[in-house]
């Protein structure tokens, strides 16, 4: 039987199989896209593991990178906590290991508010050159024009026969098929795209793992960067309560209006509800290759029938 003299309702559930069986194909090609791209995931996460300024920007938030770097210089001594403030000590200039260092250093040359950090050119402009160096996952995010606009053709193709044979016959009521057909881009896109940044930034957890399983002991100590590496890894939101009450002494966070992902738009940023176990208590305790390492860097390396009552597609 020709599927496009079917009513109403029953054309409307096969194209809902139609669109299910190409989603399906698509995941699986994503699965095996994965799969071959696994050894270039793990190279890559193996040289964002040595920086935790390159760990932040996994999540494309220019914020965290600032934020990161921030923990970074108290941990190393470059920045001071005074009260509800941070300054920086006359020896920091001498001290700072990239542009964005220097320019945090020296937006905090007075006793200032973290909060003054987010919105300074200068830093701005330094943590956005750092996203720029997440052109090395950009070939491994998109899952091809062709095969999304392939998808999307034949998707449509089938909706648009369906549409032509109906108003042909007099039925107008294709309101549901419609928005099944408008709905299938944004379906075929979920679902074949993969983020990059979180596949390479849980590639990293796992390489951070047993620095997780310490994280209730983790305090600023100049000789490991532990702090920054945590921070920039799994978030502050997940630093032991003893740091997340100096985080929150000093208002480490970013006035809203100022919040913003990066320009780089290679991939969404990573979102705590993604982080799946990390966020649990069982998590500390799980064992990686990184064992107990004290430096984060040793370890570098998800109606009606017959058409009259389908809305959508008349027979």
């Amino acid at each position: 039987m020709n599927p496009f003299d079917l009513p109403g309702p029953p054309f409307l559930m096969f194209y809902a199989v139609c669109i299910a069986l190409a989603l399906i194909l698509l995941h699986r090609r994503k699965m095996m896209r994965r799969v071959a791209n696994a050894a270039a995931i793990n190279q890559i996460a193996a040289r964002f593991a040595k920086d935790p300024y390159l760990i932040a920007s996994l999540r494309n938030n220019r914020d965290h990178i600032t934020q990161v770097a921030i923990i970074s210089l108290i941990e190393r001594g470059l920045l001071k906590i005074e009260s509800d403030v941070l300054v920086a000590p006359e020896y920091a200039d001498h001290n700072p290991r990239r542009p964005l260092d220097k320019a945090i250093i020296g937006r905090f040359r007075l006793p200032t508010n973290p909060s003054l950090a987010f919105t300074d050119p200068i830093v701005m402009m330094e943590s956005n050159k750092i996203l720029d160096e997440l052109a090395a996952v950009k070939e491994y995010n998109s899952p091809g024009i062709g095969v999304f606009l392939g998808s999307v053709a034949v998707l449509w193709g089938i909706a648009l026969i369906k549409i032509f044979v109906a108003i042909s016959r007099g039925h107008h009521n294709v309101q549901f098929l419609l928005v099944m057909g408008l709905a299938a881009p944004f379906l075929v896109w979920r679902t074949s795209w993969d983020d990059t940044g979180t596949l390479v930034l849980n590639a990293v957890r796992q390489r951070f793992a047993g620095l997780a399983t310490r994280a209730k002991t983790l305090q600023f100590e100049p000789n490991t960067g532990d702090v920054a590496f945590f921070a920039a890894a799994f978030g502050l939101g997940l630093l032991p309560p003893h740091l997340t009450q100096v985080m929150e002494a000093i208002q480490l966070t970013p006035p809203p209006q100022t919040q913003s992902s990066g320009s780089s738009g290679f991939f969404s940023s990573s979102s705590p509800s993604s982080w799946g176990s990390w966020g649990s208590s069982s998590s500390w305790g799980s064992s990686s290759s990184c064992g107990s390492s004290s430096s984060g860097s040793s370890c570098g390396g998800g109606g009606g029938g017959g058409g009259s009552g389908c809305g959508g597609c008349g027979s």
